[in-house]
């Protein structure tokens, strides 16, 4: 069975040399018009510039909101919107009931989907992927090969990279790092500076703050550490 297209191009494209990691890029962009009613969408509403339909699909709620930029080989799809200046590019895909807006940028080969959200000046690259119900925010990064599931959220200028895993209901915030082959995951609350990194694994309700380095090792809630119950 065919598809009905929800959406058409409105007018001439616009030339476009955006800001790319490592590379230079020009296209052409063109905005796009809802066709049909569908989702939060309603029929005539303008939306924003995709390089190509490939970008969006017909299929779903999906859409690309008014200021929004989609391109090179970048694809939403399912129920997920992209809004607010935003920018998703490269080969990465945005899906399901994912978020992306307020400055985001996703690119490479980064996939974001389920109910996750990126925004705030976030960046999501390279092969990370964001999902679950968790939130990158607040000028974080994730990249690489990491992953931020469940419930997690990763914040104020946090970055998590390598081959590293946030997820459950950690926070990774105020300028932490994990990465190399950390995980992250429980209640655990990380930030002010710590280094997470090797195969350390950090879970529970470990409260970690201030400037403080754990190359290895296994740390939960009833370790006797004081940097793991300094945390106020």
């Amino acid at each position: 069975m065919s598809i009905s297209k929800k959406y058409e191009f409105v007018e001439e494209g616009t030339l476009f040399k955006p800001f790319s990691f490592n590379k230079a890029y020009i296209c052409t962009l063109y905005r796009i018009r809802a066709l049909r009613d569908f989702g939060n969408v309603s029929a005539g509403e303008l939306g924003g510039l995709i390089e190509k339909e490939d970008n969006l699909s017909h299929d779903g709620d999906c859409w690309v909101g008014y200021g929004a930029l989609v391109y090179e080989n970048a694809r939403v799809h399912g129920d997920a919107e992209v809004s607010i200046n935003a920018r998703v590019c490269g080969s990465a895909q945005v899906y399901d009931d994912a978020h992306i807006c307020g400055n985001a940028y996703v690119s490479g080969k980064a996939e974001v989907y389920g109910g996750a959200w990126v925004y705030d000046h976030a960046r999501v690259y390279d092969n990370a992927r964001v999902y679950g119900r968790a939130q990158v925010y607040r000028d974080s990064r994730v990249y690489d090969n990491a992953e931020i599931s469940g419930d997690a959220q990763v914040y104020d200028d946090a970055r998590v990279y390598d081959d590293a895993f946030v997820y459950g209901n950690a926070h990774v915030y105020r300028d932490a790092r994990v990465y190399e082959n950390a995980h992250v995951y429980g209640d655990v609350k990380t930030g002010y500076n710590t280094h997470i990194c090797g195969d350390t694994r950090v879970y529970e309700n470990a409260k970690i703050k201030d400037e403080i380095c754990f190359a290895s090792g296994i740390f939960n809630c009833w370790q006797s550490s004081p940097a793991l119950n300094q945390f106020r």
